[in-house]
């Protein structure tokens, strides 16, 4: 992996969130599995936290002072926060797709950044390439949740029909 390859996919992970996203109603935006689970507005609320508080944030820390502190994180009161202040999945969307279009344009000034940058992050050591990593996948992390939360939200809107078959 080297910088290019991941802000390729960067790219293609906001436009496949976005797609997956586009044109649901607000009911299936705000349904959640279980009482502890995410809805589909919470994961995008959470995606547009991380990208700007997070990722690159941390990543900028870890290449500019390895040895400096990180800026604080709250990842998951960010989601208790979107919930009280119940953003559209368009608006929070938009908003991620700007966040990450601002990620985008600061990756694209980096000249061989050194990913081998080590950076002691509570008990871990994490290179720069690690953080660079983990942000290609949370993408793929979450859509893989937002994929659960529709198709659970899917089977209770299709009942009494069974959506079993799908999974063969």
């Amino acid at each position: 992996m080297d910088l290019d390859e991941a802000r390729s996919r960067l790219a293609v992970g906001v436009e496949a969130i976005e797609c997956f996203v586009a044109g649901i109603g607000d009911e299936e935006a705000a349904y959640r599995p279980g009482p502890d689970a995410w809805s589909v507005r919470d994961v995008l609320a959470h995606l547009l936290h991380e990208e700007g508080a997070d990722f690159r944030k941390r990543f900028r820390a870890t290449l500019n002072d390895p040895a400096g502190p990180w800026p604080p994180n709250d990842p998951h009161g960010t989601v208790e926060d979107a919930r009280r202040d119940a953003r559209s999945a368009r608006v929070l969307v938009e908003g991620f797709r700007e966040e990450r279009e601002v990620s985008l344009a600061w990756l694209a000034t980096l000249d061989a950044p050194d990913l081998e940058r080590v950076h002691d992050a509570e008990g871990r050591r994490l290179r720069a390439g690690d953080l660079l990593a983990a942000w290609v996948a949370h993408d793929l992390v979450h859509l893989r949740q937002l994929t659960g939360v529709r198709l659970s939200w899917w089977a209770r809107r299709a009942a009494p029909f069974d959506v079993g078959y799908a999974e063969g």
